[in-house]
């Protein structure tokens, strides 16, 4: 992390660039996708976990179709789950400090 310091020859544009081209299972990726649950989860693993998904529902229909009692349904493969944060602007933010800062009297009537 020698590159992040002062005086290291890189500038922010450069270093962005950088971190840009860093594989998506990188620990940096996966901490800007949603966090450490991320990490390790590229593009094959994902083709992966749906590839697992397709046998086993295939699986599944195969057997249901040829026995007499109903099998129990197959789990999916756990998947990195993205947790959504509400985005807020500068503005809406600005504007929900501004009410919580007024008063009871500064109330507008209504």
């Amino acid at each position: 992390m020698s590159a992040l310091r002062a005086g290291s020859g890189f500038s922010p544009r450069q270093l962005l660039a950088l971190i840009r081209q860093l594989p998506v299972e990188s620990r940096t990726a996966a901490g800007m996708r949603g966090g450490e649950q991320f990490r390790g989860w590229g593009p094959d693993r994902y083709l992966a976990a749906l590839l697992v998904d397709a046998v086993t529902q295939n699986t599944y229909a195969f057997v249901s179709a040829n026995s007499t009692r109903r099998p129990k349904a197959p789990e999916p493969v756990p998947r990195p789950a993205k947790t959504t944060r509400k985005k807020t602007g500068a503005f809406a933010a600005m504007v929900a400090r501004a009410k919580a800062a007024r008063t009871p009297e500064e109330e507008p009537h209504q």
